[in-house]
């Protein structure tokens, strides 16, 4: 795979991540308020917005960081992903 694929699949994957992310902020932006959206939903789902949140957060950074030429490997961006990814995960596989 060539530089050029290799850019051209990371501004893919890029994109797409922000997409993802504008659409659950679109659910908020509709609601206009977390708490106001926390009345129609469960604790469960509450906790699991938290946390897709948070995470969407931390990955808006770290696509930042990469896109700026930072070094990421060692980063506690890593870290603070995982982290959230896990509890996204556990969430999944428990429902």
């Amino acid at each position: 795979m060539s530089e050029i694929e290799k850019l051209d699949q990371n501004l893919d994957n890029m994109l797409q991540g922000l997409d993802d992310a504008d659409k659950m902020l679109q659910v908020l932006f509709d609601e206009q308020n977390i708490d106001k959206l926390a009345e129609n939903i469960s604790l469960g789902q509450y906790a699991e917005l938290n946390n897709a949140l948070a995470y969407h957060a931390n990955s808006l950074y770290f696509m930042f960081l990469k896109a700026n030429g930072f070094p990421v490997k060692d980063h506690k961006i890593n870290q603070e992903l995982v982290y959230f990814l896990s509890f996204i995960l556990s969430s999944y596989f428990l429902n």
